[in-house]
């Protein structure tokens, strides 16, 4: 055999083995993967139509995505990149994943949200019971901006998906917030729906927020206040609001649910607010 043909055999040869190699690798990360789905909680059907790789960096693409509950919303996704994501729990304790063409349909209410793009970093240390959200950011085109993280205490990860999140606290969040035409068409359907003007609606919402920055400032809290007054701002003009809260201590969910006293919330949570 000259030497020309047993090159080309060679790597004939190699090129073959690696085909084979990168064949059952796949067939073997897209079997691992549908069985952790399936492990996933009860009544979740997660499925996909197809599995590729990202190698730069390191990912596994799912396309045609698709998470269903027996009466709650359908999720799907044109795309799904995966970077990381727990397998080994009902409920991962950790995901880190970007989505693009992603849709909920809600069967209930008879809607569905505009395909968006979403990112979600999340981690949970079940000894400490906390959450840490590094990233979730949603953006819908033509509609809003949303890039949002933060800490939460007193978790029980496995019963969050079922409501039971009013015995767990904020310890810290950041809020980074775009307004495109979301608002806007929130205001015209509650308008629609109380059967009032958007402008009466609008003018409604800036009297109390313009009564509770009153409040705030008779009462000495001037932190209070500039929060509500860039709140009312941005109610009046919405474009960028950044929102950060950063307690002392963690504050229960179940207080801030139950206290309907906006300043005093705002001072305990010590929030600041910036409009733009």
């Amino acid at each position: 055999m000259k030497l020309r043909t047993r090159a080309l055999f060679v790597l004939s040869v190699l090129f073959l083995a690696a085909c084979v190699g990168w064949a059952g690798m796949r067939a073997y990360v897209e079997s691992e993967v549908r069985t952790g789905l399936d492990g996933l909680r009860p009544g979740l059907d997660v499925t996909f139509s197809g599995l590729t790789f990202d190698l730069f960096p390191r990912g596994v693409v799912l396309t045609g995505l698709t998470a269903r509950t027996p009466e709650g919303p359908v999720l799907r996704a044109e795309r799904a990149r995966i970077e990381e994501f727990d397998l080994e729990h009902s409920t991962p304790h950790f995901v880190r994943a970007a989505f693009s063409g992603l849709t909920v349909e809600n069967p209930v209410w008879g809607q569905e949200v505009p395909p968006c793009a979403a990112d979600v970093d999340y981690r949970y240390d079940p000894q400490a019971r906390e959450l840490t959200v590094r990233r979730l950011t949603l953006v819908l085109p033509e509609g809003f901006e949303a890039d949002l993280s933060g800490r939460f205490g007193n978790v029980d990860l496995e019963r969050l998906p079922d409501g039971q999140y009013f015995a767990s606290s904020l310890a810290g969040l950041e809020l980074r917030y775009r307004d495109r035409s979301l608002l806007e068409r929130v205001l015209r359907r509650v308008a629609a729906q109380f059967r009032v003007s958007e402008a009466a609606l609008r003018t409604r919402a800036a009297l109390w927020l313009a009564a509770r920055e009153t409040q705030a400032r008779s009462r000495g809290n001037e932190a209070a206040a500039s929060a509500l007054e860039a709140l009312g701002r941005f109610a009046r003009t919405p474009g960028e609001l950044t929102v950060t809260l950063a307690p002392a201590e963690p504050v229960p969910l179940l207080y801030l649910i139950a206290d309907g006293n906006l300043p005093e919330m705002l001072v305990l949570l010590n929030a600041r607010i910036e409009a733009r």
